[in-house]
């Protein structure tokens, strides 16, 4: 599912979307051409990527899912590896399998390479190391660049993005060898690249990029943080009542339906601590909002990496599919990426904007209750009423921290009344 109200109101982009969503499920590849072809005027140049369940369709040699003991994870975003990579006119198959690292990993790569002790991570780490290294050169940091941006540190910041070049630099033989990164005494270019990046990091485009990546964080950090007022407020509410009640506050408050993190959210209603993800987010617990900063971090990399994948294939279309990777040291993140693995996605690059459809044990539950419990939200007058009043409320950074302001004030106020 996409988020239906980032585009002005159209019921011919809702239909795509639906029959789209219908179409992934049933992993047929017939059904996902025709759509294609019906929906040739919308997608235009797009380019799409769908799990198929045809045996004649080859299993794609993805970098794939890894486990690193008990602490490391890799996962593809995609729910299968038999797939079908479909545009206009073509279904030439070439793909990429970028893996973004998450910040634990950085920073693990920075004291690693600087000598000091791991802990119980050491061995996981090390096992990581291990397997990653001949895909180091797919590996990117851009997750923990968007989420240190505002890290006025910047000397522990560098000391991370070093290690991390130390890692990439390093080949399988000298690690299997030493036990060890390469290190600066024996090459000048981890200096080179982590000033560079450093360098990046102060430039105008990268102040774009993580103003938009904290537009995103304020999002997902809004949403969450309505989320735990509801249920801590009415902690005996069905899951479909919760998430009626976080529906009518973004519509009525802010006029937009960020599907992504909507998602997120019906997670957290429907199975509270027993999604690994949530489990530090506690009535009690004195660090909430240290909690609801690190999970909307989580959610802001997952959407900004879609959103800058259809960017880079809107600037060409014979660049080979990116199908992302993420590579994280917290097991609950990586439970919740399981949840949201695709059966398809579309990079729409006349929109500049992913379309991403879930599997059915994620999809169905929610699509029931946007069908019936909270179908008026999505009505088509529903639709056109937030399309004409979001363009007076706005959601600039300065609007959507005042707004999450008022909500921690009132998660506070829940919490004292205990």
């Amino acid at each position: 599912m996409s988020d239906f109200d980032d585009y002005v109101y159209s019921s011919r982009r809702r239909d795509l979307i639906e029959d789209f969503a219908n179409g992934a499920l049933t992993g047929d590849v017939g059904t996902i051409r025709r759509l294609w072809s019906q929906y040739s005027k919308e997608l235009g140049g797009s380019r799409g990527i769908f799990v198929v369940d045809n045996t004649a369709f080859p299993r794609v040699p993805l970098v794939g899912d890894k486990d690193f003991g008990r602490s490391g994870f890799l996962r593809c975003w995609m729910a299968g590896n038999r797939l079908i990579l479909i545009r206009q006119e073509s279904e030439d198959f070439r793909f990429s399998s970028p893996i973004y690292c998450d910040s634990n990993f950085v920073s693990l790569c920075g004291a690693f390479s600087a000598g000091r002790d791991l802990g119980t991570l050491s061995g996981d780490f090390k096992q990581a190391i291990e397997e990653l290294l001949p895909y180091a050169s797919h590996a990117s940091a851009y997750p923990y660049l968007f989420e240190t941006a505002d890290n006025s540190n910047r000397d522990k910041v560098r000391e991370s993005l070093l290690g991390f070049a130390c890692f990439k630099l390093t080949t399988p033989e000298q690690f299997a060898k030493t036990g060890r990164f390469v290190s600066r005494d024996e090459t000048s270019f981890p200096d080179e690249i982590a000033d560079e990046a450093m360098k990046v990091t102060s430039g105008p485009d990268f102040a774009t990029l993580a103003k938009w990546a904290a537009n995103r964080f304020l999002w997902a950090k809004l949403t969450l943080t309505k989320a735990a007022l509801i249920h801590f407020d009415r902690p005996q509410a069905s899951a479909g009542s919760k998430l009626f009640a976080l529906l009518e506050f973004l519509h009525g408050e802010l006029a937009r339906l960020h599907q992504f993190d909507i998602y997120a959210a019906f997670r957290f209603f429907e199975f509270t601590l027993n999604e690994p993800f949530f489990r530090g987010l506690q009535r009690n617990s004195p660090k909430r909002n240290d909690v609801l900063r690190a999970m909307a971090w989580d959610l802001t990399h997952w959407r900004i990496i879609l959103e800058l994948l259809t960017v880079e294939s809107w600037r060409s279309a014979s660049v080979p599919f990116p199908i992302p990777h993420f590579l994280s040291f917290d097991r609950g993140f990586v439970s919740l990426l399981e949840s949201f693995q695709f059966r398809g996605l579309i990079y729409d690059v006349d929109h500049r904007r992913p379309e991403f459809f879930f599997k059915r044990d994620l999809l169905e539950p929610v699509s029931n209750l946007l069908a019936k419990k909270c179908a008026k939200f999505y009505s088509r007058e529903s639709m056109a009423d937030r399309s004409q009043r979001v363009k007076s409320i706005g959601d600039s950074n300065e609007k959507l921290r005042e707004v999450n302001s008022v909500r921690e004030a009132s998660l506070e106020g829940v919490i004292t009344k205990r």
